[in-house]
């Protein structure tokens, strides 16, 4: 009788498919609690038993989906390329004011923000190391690009805009990452100042000879970087060349020339949008004669066709999402999505090395946090194995550059965002911080959208301009400047305190 209950339990559990609006959730821990979750066995019969008709729909399912999903990381990678090439002039000016620790992580963190990738950030860092950068300032710089990179999973996260419902999930998904970063950089930029911990565990390691070899550039590079090209590439040795002071300025180097009629990487002097070296060819934008306004509107260009591609793909995606919940027994997904945190979080660290961005390993998952699908609790560990893969990513090139600066800067990276997880994951009373500090940012979307671009704004931008204009007029040889400072300091401090406190 038992063995006959089970079968018919099982047969209810394939044939009794739950049908919803879409765009509904479920709620996995009403399954959790009631002890409904399939087993593996049931979720490999659910997948793979099926009628023909049904394995033509998943195929042409999967097929769709993974289209959708090459279109959103493309458009990620295009608005990356097109934001180095409209703001490398002023990103690379910046670099230039490297000082103090709270300047370097807010340079940083800003100049990332603007190349809209820490890999570029870490490509100057090698370039400035080589021309005479201290370690330590790339250390501080390294560790603000990691805040800055966040910006990318929450700027596709406006794509879902319309829908308040998702906006609040996907929010709440995609600014976890940008909170715990915060809190990690409040906890080491003060040791790290203070002891230089990152600078002696990372310089223990280093060999005392690299030697350059073959660097893995991941699915990015290989699947994805050769469409780009065709349409925009930017020139991330002149942005390196700039602020480390070899090239005096964007200006220096426009109107672009070319000694030959064709163009091509050999024949033509590039400004900031640049011709591919190893091919030769120069792609859709590049423009002979163009001045630096004219790559700037050739950047500005192809972030509005990347934009037009990630809200395309990610409407797409979440079609095809909701379509999946309606046609998939809540039991089998609440077992697919019910995953170990620190397995999630391995997950997301080898998916990071592969695909070599931290931004597109993010932006996979927004669609399916915006769904419902994936939970914020499942998102953040998630995060956290894609920066630690990033991190790796970034240490396994600049071991093989034969730049040994380079190498030490990225295994203090690393180091920093191991201890950042040992610090702020395991104890469920820290995890709450990032965790509440995002949902409270998701409920305050909801409430008023137009708070996501506030939120982007001032995290972002204003607020980092803001303190590296405090800490210029602190260093001013100026006593009146420097009494502005500390008065403005104060100020700042009285506001913002309480509402950290609060928030």
């Amino acid at each position: 009788m038992k063995k006959k209950a089970s079968k018919s339990k099982e047969k209810e559990l394939f044939q009794d498919i739950l049908v919803v609006e879409s765009g509904d959730e479920y709620d996995k821990e009403q399954y959790y609690q009631d002890g409904e979750l399939a087993s593996w066995r049931d979720v490999c019969r659910f997948i793979f038993i099926r009628s023909f008709p049904s394995w033509i729909s998943l195929c042409s399912h999967f097929i769709l989906f993974n289209i959708t999903l090459y279109g959103l990381l493309l458009g990620t990678i295009l608005l990356g390329t097109g934001a180095e090439v409209t703001g490398g002039c002023h990103a690379s000016s910046l670099l230039e004011k490297i000082s103090n620790p709270v300047t370097n992580v807010l340079i940083g963190m800003i100049s990332t923000c603007i190349f809209q990738s820490s890999a570029a950030t870490n490509y100057v860092i090698s370039g400035l190391v080589v021309n005479g950068m201290s370690i330590e300032q790339g250390i501080f710089i390294a560790m603000g690009a990691n805040v800055g990179n966040t910006i990318s999973n929450t700027i596709l996260a406006l794509a879902h805009f319309m829908n308040t419902n998702e906006l609040e999930r996907v929010v709440a998904g995609a600014s976890v990452n940008d909170f715990y970063f915060f809190y990690a950089i409040i906890v080491f930029l003060p040791i790290e100042a203070a002891s230089k911990m990152l600078y002696h565990l990372a310089g223990s390691l280093v060999p005392e000879n690299l030697s350059e070899g073959y660097q893995w550039g991941g699915f990015v590079t290989y699947c994805i970087t050769p469409l780009v090209n065709t349409i925009i590439i930017s020139n991330q040795a002149l942005i390196a060349s700039i602020a480390s002071g070899e090239v005096d300025g964007c200006d220096a180097v426009y109107p672009v020339s070319c000694t030959d009629e064709f163009k091509s990487f050999d024949d033509c002097a590039a400004g900031m949008v640049s011709c591919d070296g190893v091919s030769g060819d120069c792609p859709f934008l590049f423009k002979a004669g163009a001045s630096k306004q004219g790559d700037m509107s050739s950047g500005i260009i192809a972030m509005a066709i990347a934009v037009g591609i990630i809200f395309l793909s990610i409407l797409g995606m979440v079609k095809l999402i909701n379509r999946m919940i309606v046609e998939t027994p809540v039991e089998v997904i609440a077992r697919v999505t019910n995953v170990n945190s620190y397995v999630a979080m391995l997950l997301g660290c080898c998916f990071t090395v592969v695909v070599g961005s931290s931004s597109v390993a993010e932006s996979v998952l927004n669609p399916f946090v915006a769904s419902g699908v994936v939970e914020l609790e499942q998102m953040f560990p998630w995060s956290l194995g894609g920066n630690v893969g990033m991190a790796l990513f970034i240490l396994l090139q600049s071991f093989y550059s034969g730049n040994a600066g380079y190498f030490h800067v990225s295994l203090a990276n690393l180091f920093f965002n191991v201890f950042g997880i040992l610090v702020w994951y395991p104890l469920p009373y820290l995890r709450k911080f990032p965790l509440h500090s995002s949902l409270i940012l998701g409920v305050l979307t909801r409430k008023w959208r137009i708070f996501c671009f506030l939120h982007l704004a001032f995290v972002f931008f204003l607020i980092p301009f803001m303190f590296l204009g405090i800490t210029d007029l602190l260093s001013s040889q100026n006593n009146g400047l420097k009494a502005l400072g500390i008065v403005i300091l104060v100020v700042v401090g009285l506001i913002m305190i309480p509402l950290m406190l609060y928030w």
